[in-house]
């Protein structure tokens, strides 16, 4: 199958849900949804049922995902925990989120980036002070974000934030093949490591 063929499959899913219309007031100048992204990650959010989702790089993906933890209620009471380092962005998916219950159980924290080396790597890393004081273990994370530099093209939180990932641990990065290949370098345990050359995605779900 092509990739337009599984945008527009995805696209066909999504409106019968409803949810095609979640990203109607969007800006303009605003990325685009990503079909066959959003439709992936609201089913694996579904079918996991995390109870913490942590995101780097807010948008879209926020909001399908807060729709899917919505719609997990009766299973799982999720808590998604997004962070963007531009604050105009933060701004704009805040004020597209009325009409999704559950809101609360979505934060959304402006967490600048910073640049630093690690493993003689230029890295970028978001400064969320939110995770000196998450005790929760993190069964889902999705890794969109920053945007990335000629000098730059590495997000490193993953890394840090390994210790806290839970038995069942899973998450999605969204292209970003220098991030990959630091990631399968450095993370400690073991994973199950899954690229998807179609729609520019890879998986790694935590072996116990």
């Amino acid at each position: 199958m092509s990739l337009q063929e599984i945008r527009q499959q995805a696209y066909n899913e999504l409106d019968k849900l409803g949810y095609t219309k979640l990203f109607d007031n969007r800006p303009k100048d605003a990325i685009p949804p990503v079909w066959e992204d959003l439709w992936f990650l609201y089913q694996k959010v579904r079918e996991r049922l995390p109870q913490t989702i942590v995101e780097f790089g807010s948008g879209c993906s926020t909001i399908i995902m807060t729709k899917a933890i919505a719609d997990n209620q009766r299973n799982c009471w999720g808590t998604l925990i997004s962070s963007e380092s531009n604050l105009f962005w933060k701004t704009v998916l805040q004020r597209g989120f009325p009409e999704i219950s559950v809101v609360n159980k979505t934060q959304i924290h402006f967490a600048p980036c910073i640049e630093q080396q690690w493993d003689n790597v230029s890295c970028f890393y978001y400064h969320n002070e939110i995770f000196n004081f998450m005790w929760d273990e993190i069964d889902f994370l999705y890794l969109d974000g920053p945007e990335l530099t000629d000098k730059t093209k590495v997000t490193l939180n993953p890394v840090v934030l390994e210790p806290r990932f839970a038995d069942n641990f899973y998450m999605v990065v969204d292209g970003r093949p220098e991030t990959v290949n630091f990631l399968e370098k450095h993370l400690k345990g073991k994973y199950d490591i899954q690229r998807n050359y179609v729609e520019n995605r890879t998986t790694f779900e935590k072996i116990a």
